[in-house]
């Protein structure tokens, strides 16, 4: 009883851990509520959260519960989170949860520098705000002095702990940290990574594990986990371990993802075999043997096929973008550095205005990434984006409409990661399409994906109820396309080339766009007169968030300021002089208002001062640039 009232007949037996998410019924874990408080504590519970979601909110009350009631605490949970389900929302809630109860800070760790950027901006993030008010913030962070600076904590890269470990424990040492590993499958187990890492999951108060796959392409263990005699995770190794888990099915039934449709290319193949000279050929990718596929594919996707799936793929993305949805933009994924640089240029000749993100133009990488999250309603003026490995995993780009897949891995995790940048959801959007070659490994992939979004659809309506093949010894000797097909979803029925070259011509023909599945039932309701449009034919562009401002951004502003008045003064004082006016005079005197600057600052750098430290510094520094240009000699 929660409202002091005397318990009605209908009272109810409430579960104090909802049994949806604890799955546990037991006396010591039960209270007598009215109906009225029962109700209110579900809707207070889930705040619109989804399931994984609540469950991370609701372990969070368990680790309050355990400390307060001096039980063994929990040590790890270990999240299983399809990619586009919410997962980045987790950090948040711990953060709000446990952070100032346990006096603890948050160290963040992801595979790459994009990410750490993503989930900086995920704290001030004006939509995920909505969805679970916090003031929260943390700091993107190197191997920095002070890696939180006045926040509740920093997120950092792989590569940055592997560097420098020692800096990281003494971080865990300062402050008792709540530690996650983003993507955890990149830690293999005795890597270095794993080794850097392995002493701060031993400093941690608690260590969260996720990511939207629990296996890694090559097989091999993860670090941390733990596994059964048949080589599988095991998601309950011990009693101080929590599961967390949301499917594709959990999140196209929750509408938190939208469903992919799959456009799929055929034809034929040529490889030769580089020690005896022999040449394959192939009229389709059903006839490729099986020692053979790997080869086939890429031979396929760095040939003709290759560039007949981009430009079927980037014309219907301009047909959706221009009559259906503004904002959409388009993702493309090749085979390696050289291809994705082949196929930009095959589409700047095209007069695509696309951006490239590849690992060897890590910094222009980087920006164009920036610049393709930022949607055209907000001023964003990148739509189309070519890149390997770089961008695929982790980027949350709601917008992206389109990915084209012109690359040969076929592990099922990465396949997995890389369709599913399509299926962030955003007002007016409600599919992705996928285009690819049509390999068998790359079709079983699609059917195990189709199978999970037609359950998550039934239990929408009902209610709740290998590594990749590598080039090897086979030279590719070119491909040429034949047969597009369509897979969808929902009860529709595949299309076959046959049907896709007559739809084509009817897209053309009456500038229609969208989804070829539904430009077929569309065409088919108008002849029986039954239907209503398909609503992919509907115009209806999103409306932008509201967000507030990164530490790390407001750090590099305030830094800028500083620079720009730190060789204000020095010009200043080199003029007053009465020296030549040299760049080497002003250059001597900017370097010693810059040691005056550290020697108020106990000798550090202004790349390690907080927020709070840079404002005190631009007032000292606009105050001696007032009295100089006041009192001049």
């Amino acid at each position: 009883m929660q409202c002091g009232v005397l318990l009605p007949l209908n009272w109810h037996a409430d579960h104090i851990v909802p049994y949806r998410i604890s799955g546990v019924t037991n006396v010591h874990q039960m209270q007598a509520l009215c109906p009225t408080c029962n109700w209110a504590k579900g809707g207070k519970l889930l705040m619109g959260l989804r399931q994984h979601q609540a469950q991370i909110d609701a372990i969070c009350q368990e680790v309050i519960s355990r400390k307060a009631n001096g039980l063994a605490p929990i040590k790890y949970v270990l999240s299983h989170v399809t990619p586009g389900g919410g997962k980045s929302l987790l950090p948040i809630i711990v953060t709000e949860r446990l952070c100032k109860i346990l006096g603890a800070r948050i160290s963040w760790i992801v595979p790459r520098h994009t990410l750490r950027i993503q989930g900086e901006a995920n704290y001030t993030d004006g939509d995920l705000r909505k969805i679970f008010p916090h003031t929260n913030k943390i700091r993107a962070s190197g191997n920095d002095y002070d890696p939180d600076r006045d926040f509740q904590g920093y997120i950092t890269t792989y590569q940055a702990v592997q560097e420098h470990p020692q800096l990281h424990l003494d971080a865990f040492k300062a402050w008792p940290r709540i530690l996650f590993i983003d993507e955890f499958h990149h830690a293999e187990e005795n890597s270095m990574y794993a080794q850097a890492i392995k002493p701060l999951v031993d400093e941690a108060v608690l260590t969260v594990l996720m990511s939207g796959t629990i296996e890694r392409g090559d097989r091999k263990p993860i670090a941390f986990l733990e596994y059964t005699k048949e080589g599988k995770v095991n998601t309950h190794p011990a009693d101080d371990w929590r599961y967390v888990h949301y499917s594709r099915s959990d999140a196209v039934r929750d509408r938190a993802i939208v469903k992919l449709e799959f456009c799929l290319i055929d034809g034929r193949t040529e490889i030769e075999d580089a020690n005896n000279g022999t040449v394959y050929a192939y009229d389709a990718f059903k006839d490729v043997f099986k020692d053979h596929e790997g080869a086939s594919v890429y031979s396929a996707v760095t040939s003709e096929i290759g560039s007949n799936i981009l430009r079927t793929g980037v014309a219907d993305w301009q047909r959706y973008k221009e009559q259906n949805y503004p904002n959409a933009k388009c993702l493309v994924v090749t085979a390696g550095i050289d291809e994705a640089r082949k196929y930009h240029r095959m589409l700047k000749a095209d007069g695509i205005e696309a951006r490239i993100a590849v690992s060897a133009d890590s910094k222009i990488g980087i920006d164009n990434i920036e610049r393709f999250k930022v949607a055209r309603s907000d001023g964003g003026d990148v739509d189309v984006l070519v890149t390997v490995a770089m961008a695929y995993e982790g980027l949350d780009v709601k917008h992206i409409t389109h990915v084209i897949v012109v690359t040969h891995y076929r592990s099922e995790p990465w396949i997995e990661q890389c369709v599913s940048r399509a299926n962030r959801v955003a007002e007016g959007k409600d599919r992705g399409f996928i285009y690819a070659p049509a390999d068998r490994q790359f079709q079983a992939i699609v059917a195990r994906i189709k199978e999970e979004q037609e359950l998550g659809l039934l239990a929408r309506k009902e209610g709740p109820g290998g590594g990749g093949h590598q080039q090897g010894i086979f030279i590719p000797r070119g491909s040429k396309p034949t047969d597009e097909t369509w897979l969808g979803i929902d009860g529709q029925s595949p299309l076959s080339s046959d049907d896709v070259v007559r739809l084509r011509e009817y897209q053309a023909r009456f500038h229609v766009v969208g989804s070829l599945l539904d430009l077929r039932d569309l065409i088919n309701c108008a002849r029986s007169d039954n239907a209503e449009r398909p609503s992919d034919f509907k115009k209806s562009p999103p409306k932008p968030g509201v967000t507030d401002e990164p530490p790390s951004v407001t750090e590099s502003s305030l830094r800028k300021v500083l620079n720009d008045l730190v060789r204000e003064v020095g010009k200043i004082r080199a003029q007053q002089s009465g020296s030549a006016l040299t760049s080497e005079l002003i250059g001597s005197y900017i370097r010693g208002e810059n040691t005056n600057l550290q020697y108020r600052f106990d000798g550090r750098n202004r790349a390690s001062l907080t927020i709070s430290e840079l404002h005190s510094a631009i007032d000292y520094m606009i105050k001696r640039r007032d009295e100089l240009a006041g009192e001049p000699r």
